[in-house]
């Protein structure tokens, strides 16, 4: 392996849907906001800028701790549910992220467009 990459394969095999929505941002032009999130979240441990949880895997930084709080109650629900959570530091003012639709969608669309 290249000193300067990483094997996240782990990541995938662990928290497949962080990783799809970790990729459905850089799809839609925000790898550089993911990519400082990261850093300032998991590398820095920053709170405000990336946290992610999926089944017993925790990544990055929490949010909001205060107890009845809106953030935390999500991290919690997640928690309970077995389901995934990702926290990203919102875009800069003015931009959003426009979803892109997955392979499974595309392709319903195509049929229903009568594209085949």
């Amino acid at each position: 392996m290249d000193k300067g990459k990483r094997d996240w394969v782990w990541m995938e095999a662990h928290m497949p849907e962080v990783v799809r929505q970790l990729r459905e941002y850089r799809e839609g032009g925000e790898g550089a906001h993911v990519n400082e999130c990261w850093r300032r979240g998991v590398v820095c441990g920053e709170p405000g800028w990336f946290f992610a949880r999926e089944g017993p895997i925790t990544l990055g930084t929490p949010f909001d701790r205060l107890p009845g709080s809106l953030l935390g109650e999500v991290e919690r629900h997640a928690f309970r549910s077995g389901g995934a959570v990702l926290m990203l530091a919102p875009l800069p003012q003015g931009r959003q992220l426009q979803p892109r639709p997955t392979a499974l969608e595309k392709r319903a669309r195509e049929l229903v467009d009568g594209k085949d």
